[in-house]
């Protein structure tokens, strides 16, 4: 049945619900995204007597201590929330992910803003909480005709040549094209430029990571990795005639605050569901699909399980 599927859809409370997946999926969730009741005035829960903090806390209590144990060893945690419970939740998140890393993440979701009585609140947020085990997130990806490029020779603090020695190598171009890369240089072999000819009849040149005042510096990519991003890498001639290597940003890192306005929840959430022929409930506030898209992508990737059980 896995193997016919891409998704799992259980219609259950959600407490009872993530008991039973224990027994499958335990260890195994890469990103948990959830989108609980914001605790406003528009999403109330019942509660008991008037502890309405404490009554919303206790939900989310009870809900993270189980799902925290569907995690995979690298696998996040991002819930959606908004300025009624932001505080509490956060300090109940380091509670259940004491080691984990936890980023406040601030969406623009509303450019005009709902009017509160102080400030129009024009955004809400995204906890983001992600284990050591996680190295990095996922950068965004950006369209090939929007490249930048730089170099790919460090430059600045902790950039010589002596701090990570498997990172300097020379790099092989012939015309405008890179032929090959060669070994990391032996300690005792001083490059006087970061430009040598080479190759029959000298028409290649072999491209070191020195500046141009020789200082040897190193490439921002060991030996052993750099042939895995030579898709971003070309060749560059400055006015000089020096011969530079180059690498395209071909993503850019996820921001503390999302203000594109492909995160706008009317045009993007709202609209697109209402295109789709559905009937909105006047108490539903949908997301735009791209806030929850990039959440997922950012600490998760293809072939991941995904877990949303609000």
């Amino acid at each position: 049945l896995d193997d016919l599927t891409d998704g799992l859809l259980i219609h259950s409370e959600n407490f009872q619900a993530l008991n039973l997946l224990l027994e499958k999926y335990a260890g195994k969730i890469k990103c948990t995204y959830i989108d609980p009741p914001y605790n406003s005035k528009t999403t109330q829960i019942l509660y008991k007597n008037s502890y309405k903090h404490s009554s919303w806390l206790s939900l989310m209590d009870n809900r993270l201590a189980i799902s925290r144990l569907l995690a995979a060893p690298d696998g996040s945690h991002i819930v959606a929330i908004d300025e009624n419970e932001q505080e509490v939740l956060g300090r109940l998140l380091s509670i259940h992910f004491p080691d984990h890393a936890k980023e406040c993440i601030a969406v623009v979701h509303n450019k005009k803003g709902i009017q509160g009585d102080y400030f129009s609140y024009s955004h809400d947020y995204a906890y983001f909480c992600m284990p050591p085990t996680l190295s990095r997130t996922n950068g965004k990806p950006v369209p090939e005709s929007e490249w930048d490029y730089d170099n790919l020779r460090k430059w600045g603090r902790e950039s010589e040549r002596e701090s990570a020695k498997n990172c300097f190598y020379p790099i092989y171009v012939e015309g405008d094209k890179i032929a090959g890369f060669g070994d990391v240089c032996d300690k005792d072999f001083h490059p006087k430029q970061a430009n040598v000819p080479c190759g029959q009849g000298g028409r290649g040149v072999a491209v070191y990571p020195a500046d141009s005042q020789g200082v040897e510096r190193k490439w921002r990519y060991s030996r052993d990795s750099v042939e895995g991003i030579q898709q971003l890498l070309k060749v560059h001639v400055t006015s000089s005639g020096d011969v530079q290597i180059h690498k395209a940003k071909a993503e850019k890192h996820f921001k503390t605050v999302w203000d594109d306005p492909i995160y706008i929840a009317g045009d993007y959430g709202t609209k697109w569901l209402t295109n789709l022929g559905l009937k909105l409930k006047e108490d539903l506030y949908p997301k735009s699909i791209y806030t929850v898209v990039d959440s997922i992508y950012a600490v998760s990737g293809q072939g991941a399980l995904v877990l949303d059980y609000f």
